[in-house]
């Protein structure tokens, strides 16, 4: 049975051989996201900091969409989110530094031309 990440990356591999813009593998990335921002949205985290996490989910994105590959297991979501939080101490105690590590390294070569 193909695991997700195996599906992941035939996916990408598909992608790549096709030529496709946008694909199933980057849908999988934009659905991790999506409950991740939902509850950045929801968190009391502090408006500046959620705001910048966000530009940086957008970056993975548009990383993904051009062929960028990301292990499955180090885009976060909502559950990973949540459970930093509560362990940082709340919204008003949890270190910047605890979010910022959730979200995956876009590698400078691979990084939206600006």
């Amino acid at each position: 049975m193909e695991t997700i990440q195996e599906r992941f990356d035939r996916l990408m591999d598909e992608r790549h051989t096709a030529g496709l813009t946008a694909g199933r593998a980057e849908g999988e990335i934009v659905g991790l996201l999506v409950s991740f921002r939902r509850a950045l949205a929801d968190s009391g985290l502090d408006h500046r900091l959620a705001a910048a996490v966000e530009v940086h989910a957008d970056r993975i994105v548009a990383a993904a969409r051009r062929g960028v590959r990301f292990d499955l297991e180090d885009i976060p979501d909502a559950a990973r989110l949540m459970a930093v939080i509560r362990d940082g101490g709340g919204p008003a105690r949890v270190s910047a530094e605890r979010i910022w590590a959730l979200l995956p390294h876009i590698p400078e070569e691979d990084a939206e031309p600006e």
